[in-house]
């Protein structure tokens, strides 16, 4: 006996192609720079730093000469003001967390630009550390792998040289943005979603 199969009916394509639609890149939520008061400005000098957890205890700080300019929205933080010696050869780590639950980790890509006196190292989770920059001048980097799901930690490690005279240190990261898509839906879904629609559509 032939098989004979029936067309698939317009509103099950469209309904289909709309459940896959669903599958779209959306903005990586938390990613600021430092200094950052969350509103697009910054912090007033000498305010607790509110995003990057530390457990120096970071505050805004004055750039001293020859550190880099920063991007709208950040500013250099720092342990103590920039007007203050810090110990030579002394290092501090700042934290930024992100949450990626309910996102396809493996599509998350995070860019930015970092400078610090002396340098700075950025690592992913425990990923390995890549250098960045000094003080001078902003540093892009850009993590493309090594998230997973729900919370990922980006750690900054400064360190200081081993200069006697007076010698500050500081962070500045900005330009701080990325995004992760939506897992797209299942065959399952889709074909329910197909249904669903269609159902609807011939009781309207």
């Amino acid at each position: 006996m032939p098989i004979s199969f029936k067309p698939v009916r317009p509103c099950t394509l469209a309904a289909i192609a709309g459940v896959c639609s669903l599958a779209h890149a959306e903005p990586i939520l938390g990613l600021v720079g430092t200094g950052s008061d969350g509103m697009g400005g910054t912090l007033a000098v000498n305010s607790a730093e509110v995003n990057y957890a530390s457990s120096a205890g970071l505050i805004v700080v004055d750039p001293v000469g020859g550190y880099a300019g920063a991007p709208i929205g950040s500013a250099w933080i720092a342990p103590t003001p920039t007007n203050i010696s810090d110990p030579p050869g002394s290092s501090f780590a700042a934290t930024l967390t992100f949450d990626l639950t309910g996102f396809d980790p493996s599509t998350a890509v995070i860019s930015g630009a970092a400078a610090a006196d002396d340098g700075v190292f950025v690592q992913l989770n425990d990923g390995d550390s890549v250098f960045v920059a000094g003080a001078a001048a902003l540093g892009d980097f850009t993590i493309s792998d090594g998230f997973v799901s729900g919370i990922n930690t980006i750690t900054f490690s400064v360190g200081n040289s081993n200069i006697i005279t007076f010698n500050p240190t500081a962070l500045l990261v900005g330009r701080l943005s990325g995004t992760v898509e939506v897992p797209a839906p299942g065959p399952a879904a889709i074909l329910l979603a197909g249904f669903v629609v269609c159902v609807n559509r011939r009781r309207g």
